[in-house]
C-alpha cells in the first residue's frame, strides 16, 4: 500500500519514446520504492541515524551510486518516503470520513478511526510520519508541516485538505495536537486505536471554535517589548565574573541571538559571532567551549526574559482564564516584538540537537506551569506543544510580525479542554476585544 512501484513513476512508461526509456522509468520507480521502504524501516528502528544510505542501499539492493542518482542526500530520501506514505494515509482518511454517510461528527470519528487504524498496522509508516520526519532537514520538516495543513483541512467544516485553514487557526492547532498525542503514544509504547476518544474530542475544537474564526485582529505594535538580551539573566554563574567579562559575555550572547536569528545556527559560524561581538575567538572560547553551549546561552537568555514578562503579566490575576490569555497575550507580543530572538527561541534551538531539545521542551513545561498556576497535567503539556508548533510555523514563514493575530485561537485551544466549547469561545472573543483596542 505505502510503497507500491507505480507510485514512484515520475512519468507514464505507456507514453515513453521508446521501449528502453519506459523500461529505465519502472526501473528507478522500483528502486525508489525500495530505498523508500528501507529507510523508513531503518529509521523506525534506529532513529534517522541508523538510516545510513550504506545500509538502506544495501537493504533495499542496489549500489550506492544508484543512491546518489535518485537522491542527492539521506533525508531527500526520507522526505519522499513521507510525502508518499501521507498522502496515501491522508486519502484513506478522507475516502473513510466521507462514507460515513453520517454528520461532521460521525465524519470527524471515522475519519480518525480509519487513521488510527492505518497507522496501528504499519508501526515503521507511524514512526516515520509521527517521528523521524522530525530528524530531518528544513525540507522535511515543510514537509511535515504540509501534510499537517492538509490534514487540517479535514477537520475544519466546509474546507477541503486541497484550501486548508490558515496556520494559526484552530484546526490547524487541532491537527498539531493530534499528532502530538499519537507521537507520544507511540514513544511510550501505548496502542495507538486507545485515543481514539481523546482524539474525537480533540478534533471536535475547530467546530465549536468556529465562531472564533475571523476575530478582530490588530496591526497595532506591542505595549512592551522584552528586555534587550544583554540585561537578560544568562546561565552559567555570569555572577562571578567581573564586570568587563559581563559586559564581553552579553556581547556574544546578542551576536548569537541577531546572527542565528537571522542566517540559522548552522551557519553562526564562530569567527563572525567573535567579530559581531568585537571579540577574538580565544575570548568567545574564554564564555563558551562551542557553540552549541554558547546557543544555549542565549536560549537561556531569551527564555527568562520572555517568562519573566509572563509572570508579572499573570501575577494577582484571579481565574485560569486570566492566567492563560495575560499570558498568551504577552507571549506573541514578545515574540513579535523581536524577530530574531523569536526565530532563535522557536526553531533554531532545536538545531543544536538533543540539548536544544531538551532545553526547548523544560521551556515549554515552564510556560505551561506560568499560565496553568503550576498545574501541568498531559492536555496542558499538549496545548502548549501544540501553541509552540503553531507559532514556530509563523515564524518560519516570516509572519513574526503578524503571530499576534493568532491569539483568539492561542486562547481557545489553551482553554476549551478545561472551559468547554461555549467558555472558551467567549474567552477568545474577549481577547480579541483586547487586542484590537
Amino acid at each position: 500500500m505505502f510503497f507500491d512501484s507505480a507510485d514512484y513513476l515520475e512519468a507514464d512508461p505507456a507514453q515513453a519514446k521508446s521501449e528502453r526509456e519506459a523500461e529505465r522509468l519502472r526501473r528507478e520507480a522500483e528502486q525508489r520504492a525500495k530505498l523508500c521502504e528501507a529507510t523508513t524501516r531503518l529509521a523506525a528502528r534506529g532513529g534517522l541515524e541508523a538510516a545510513t544510505i550504506q545500509l538502506a542501499a544495501r537493504s533495499a539492493g542496489v549500489g550506492q551510486g544508484t543512491y546518489y542518482k535518485l537522491y542527492d542526500s539521506r533525508e531527500a530520501c526520507l522526505r519522499e518516503a513521507f510525502e508518499r506514505c501521507a498522502a496515501t494515509t491522508l486519502t484513506r482518511v478522507e475516502v473513510a470520513a466521507a462514507g460515513s454517510g453520517g454528520d461532521l461528527a460521525d465524519r470527524l470519528e471515522a475519519g480518525l478511526r480509519e487513521l488510527l487504524a492505518v497507522l496501528d498496522a504499519n508501526p515503521e509508516v507511524a514512526r516515520l510520519l509521527l517521528v523521524e520526519i522530525r530528524a530531518g532537514d528544513d525540507p522535511c520538516r515543510e514537509a511535515r508541516q504540509g501534510w499537517l495543513e492538509r490534514f487540517a483541512g479535514l477537520l475544519a467544516a466546509g474546507r477541503s485538505p486541497a484550501s486548508p485553514p490558515r496556520a494559526g487557526s484552530t484546526a490547524w492547532m487541532t491537527t498539531a495536537a493530534l499528532a502530538s498525542v499519537l507521537a507520544l503514544r507511540l514513544e511510550n509504547d501505548e496502542p495507538l486505536p486507545g485515543a481514539l476518544g481523546e482524539l474525537v474530542r480533540i478534533g471536535s475544537w475547530p467546530q465549536l471554535a468556529a465562531v472564533v474564526e475571523g476575530s478582530a485582529q490588530t496591526t497595532e505594535p506591542a505595549d512592551e517589548m522584552p528586555e534587550p538580551v544583554e540585561t537578560a539573566k544568562a546561565s552559567g554563574g555570569a555572577g562571578r565574573l567581573t564586570h568587563a567579562r559581563t559586559v564581553q559575555r552579553g556581547r556574544i550572547v546578542a551576536a548569537m541571538v541577531e546572527l542565528a536569528g537571522t542566517k540559522g545556527y548552522k551557519n553562526a559560524h564562530v569567527a563572525e559571532i567573535g567579530k559581531r561581538a568585537d571579540v577574538s575567538r580565544p575570548v568567545f572560547y574564554a564564555h563558551f567551549r562551542s557553540k552549541e553551549e554558547c546557543l544555549l546561552a542565549a536560549f537561556g537568555a531569551v527564555v527568562d526574559s520572555i517568562l519573566g514578562q509572563i509572570e508579572r503579566a499573570v501575577d494577582g490575576t484571579a481565574t485560569c482564564t486570566e492566567r492563560a490569555v495575560a499570558g498568551l497575550r504577552v507571549l506573541v507580543e514578545s515574540l513579535a516584538g523581536d524577530p530574531q530572538a523569536a526565530r532563535l527561541a522557536t526553531i533554531e534551538v532545536r538545531a543544536a540537537g538533543p540539548r536544544g531539545e531538551q532545553r526547548y521542551g523544560q521551556a515549554l513545561l515552564r510556560f505551561a506551569q506560568l499560565i496553568g498556576d503550576g498545574e501541568t497535567d498531559e492536555v496542558a503539556q499538549i496545548t502548549a506543544k501544540a501553541a509552540a508548533g503553531t507559532i514556530a510555523g509563523e515564524v518560519g514563514r516570516g509572519r513574526t510580525a503578524e503571530l499576534e493575530d493568532s491569539l483568539p485561537q492561542l486562547v481557545f485551544t489553551t482553554l476549551a479542554p478545561y472551559l468547554g466549547g461555549e467558555k472558551a469561545t467567549e474567552a477568545a472573543r474577549r481577547a480579541a476585544a483586547g487586542q484590537a483596542r
